[in-house]
């Protein structure tokens, strides 16, 4: 197979462009060059909360931390998803998200919208910046090893800044649902995150 699917923009992830420190066609030789550390990590009847991060430090003079912060509300069956990355030089940030198997397209640039099964819609809102930028587009992924298929891809970017920030709400919809509705669904998770933060930061 093709060491392509084992890169980091064939997963849900970010990219840092020209930020590879391995050869693409050897993969075996890889090293462990990240430290890893769970800052937080709870699941409780009502909410699951990971923050972890790791710091790459293969460049001496640009060490690149990136932080992630997941939150999924069980009663209310939603995701907040925060990615925080963090550097010295100017870099071109990227975030990906696949789905396999489902179209997408955008709503007046605010929401991503998949179609799935039985009339249900899942409903990507990146809560943007005026730096952050997105496109859609077609790309091999791989579902399991030896198969590839051609899958809608969710790119969100953000380019010259030593720092990027991204946050992406997801959660469903039905497919006869106001999208207007689901807009303003989608900034009143993003509060409701933002106070759950708010609380559980340690003062």
């Amino acid at each position: 197979m093709n060491s392509r699917f084992h890169l980091r923009k064939t997963h849900f992830t970010e990219k840092l462009l020209h930020y590879h420190h391995f050869n693409e066609y050897d993969l075996f030789s890889m090293k462990n060059d990240a430290v890893t550390k769970i800052n937080k990590w709870v699941s409780t009847d009502e909410y699951d909360f990971l923050d972890a991060e790791y710091c790459r430090y293969t460049e001496p003079e640009d060490p690149i931390l990136h932080r992630r912060r997941i939150y999924f509300n069980k009663k209310k069956s939603f995701y907040c998803i925060e990615d925080v990355i963090k550097g010295y030089k100017s870099h071109n940030f990227s975030l990906y998200f696949h789905f396999s198997l489902l179209d997408l397209d955008s709503i007046d640039g605010e929401i991503i919208i998949a179609k799935a099964k039985n009339n249900n819609v899942l409903v990507v809102m990146p809560i943007r910046n005026n730096e952050t930028s997105s496109d859609i587009f077609n790309e091999w992924t791989s579902e399991s090893y030896g198969l590839k298929s051609s899958t809608p891809v969710l790119r969100l970017s953000q380019s010259n800044g030593s720092s990027a920030v991204f946050f992406n709400v997801l959660y469903v919809v039905k497919e006869k649902d106001n999208l207007q509705d689901s807009i303003k669904l989608g900034k009143s998770l993003k509060r409701e995150y933002d106070l759950f933060v708010y609380d559980h930061e340690e003062k």
